[in-house]
């Protein structure tokens, strides 16, 4: 479970602050490519620093993703976010070796506005 605090929604409509708790699974690529630069990108790195490596990967699209929204528009449409992260963030990831298996956000808890 990751949980990402403080996105900031689309100014232009009303900006508010986010906490999306989400999960995430991903794996070292398994193809010949992938794993040639996964080994050039993630070979001398612990798990712990591919674990951290990845969720800042991960919070950084979503806070993209998020800013172009609406609150409510995250919320509601959870389905259509983890879509536009899979399609933006699939290939920044595959750059260090890292496919994303799934990505679902569990819950949007709207803090307040601006």
């Amino acid at each position: 479970m990751l949980e990402l605090d403080g996105l900031r929604t689309d100014p232009r409509r009303g900006s508010s602050l986010l906490r999306i708790r989400l999960t995430a699974l991903y794996k070292i690529s398994s193809d010949k490519s992938g794993l040639h630069v996964a080994s050039e990108h993630l070979l001398d790195k612990t798990p712990e620093d591919v674990r951290r490596i990845t969720e800042v990967l991960i919070e950084g699209h979503m806070r993209g993703i998020v800013a172009m929204r609406t609150a409510e528009d995250v919320d509601v449409r959870r389905n259509e976010v983890e879509k536009i992260f899979m399609t933006q963030a699939t290939g920044d990831l595959l750059n260090i070796g890292i496919e994303i298996v799934t990505l679902r956000i569990i819950d949007v808890h709207i803090k307040g506005g601006s």
